[in-house]
């Protein structure tokens, strides 16, 4: 059976291929996409991913999951406008705690399925379902889904779990065997217009010789190192040609794809470091991004530190057929 997901890999390891620390020692995050073979960047991402978020009250108190959270509040609303219906199984692809799927859940889908990779997650979010009052159906919350859910699923929604995934192309492939005939898949994630990312707020280069030591020997020090590594694809984002070949590749094909600026998280954490917060200010600031020409502008005249700095991200629908 395949693998949907990056699973965390062993705390230790006997050796190391020669082929690993022939690489460069010091490498650019916005590099290892390009550089890193696969069987390490899939180790070293798994390895960071375990110790970044395998704790639920670590990934819940995740400043970045405000933008998770706002997501959350329109997708049932969402499915349904895609003509899913509540009794349709939808499956919520790197759920974490659970705020897409708990709001399905909310939104009264009764099919609604989580699949991550941290049991920690996991426990945390049938926590969180009790707590709200609903039944929580076994099986519905998984590290992983055999072959017995092939074509079975109305919809896939994936918020912000594309990045984590070095090898996101073979992760696509074989999640979308999951998808039924006329069935939706949803992805939220950064673009490659992106050009600033909040892990690059201090340096981005990385040793690598030094990371395939710490995972040799089994560390769980979490570092600004194991966070790049976590958010492996984060430094470039995505693009509409990274990712349509594939879809079509499986009968696939884009529906809508908008960009759009992360307004809230980009003025409550940052934006007000810089201009202040006067509420004409962010007002315009908000006006001013429904435009990302106008965006680009107007950030460069009002705060020249983020001239090169914004936060696009997209919102593709596609369907197979």
């Amino acid at each position: 059976m395949t693998n949907l997901i990056v699973k965390r890999g062993d705390s230790t390891l006997s050796s190391v291929p020669n082929h690993w620390m022939d690489l460069p020692r010091f490498l650019d995050w916005k590099d290892l996409s390009s550089i890193l073979p696969l069987d390490l960047a899939t180790s070293l991402s798994a390895w960071a991913n375990d110790i970044e978020y395998q704790d639920a009250s670590d990934y819940d108190n995740w400043a970045g999951n405000q933008f998770v959270q706002e997501l959350s509040t329109h997708a049932a609303d969402g499915l349904q406008t895609l003509g899913i219906s509540r009794e349709e199984k939808v499956l919520d692809f790197a759920t974490g705690t659970g705020a897409i799927r708990l709001s399905l859940v909310k939104g009264g889908f009764t099919a609604a399925y989580g699949l991550d990779q941290s049991e920690s997650c996991l426990r945390r979010q049938a926590d969180l379902q009790r707590l709200m009052g609903f039944p929580l159906i076994e099986g519905q919350l998984v590290s992983d889904l055999g072959h017995e859910h092939d074509g079975s699923f109305s919809a896939i929604y994936m918020s912000s779990g594309l990045h984590h995934i070095p090898d996101f192309r073979g992760t696509l492939s074989s999640l979308l065997r999951l998808l039924k005939l006329g069935g939706k898949l949803i992805i939220a994630d950064q673009t490659n217009m992106r050009r600033f990312n909040a892990l690059s707020l201090v340096e981005t280069t990385i040793d690598i010789h030094d990371m395939i030591s710490r995972m040799q020997s089994g560390s769980r020090e979490k570092t600004h190192s194991t966070m790049l590594l976590a958010e492996f694809h984060a430094g470039n984002g995505f693009s509409r040609e990274m990712i349509e070949p594939l879809l079509k590749e499986h009968n696939m094909t884009i529906e809508k794809w908008d960009v759009y600026m992360w307004l809230s998280y980009f003025a409550n954490n940052y934006a007000r470091s810089y201009i202040g917060t006067d509420p004409a200010v962010l007002s315009a600031f908000a006006k001013h991004y429904e435009n990302m020409v106008a965006a680009d502008a107007f950030i460069k005249s009002v705060a020249p530190v983020f001239a090169a700095q914004n936060f696009f991200n997209f919102i593709m629908v596609a369907q197979k057929s």
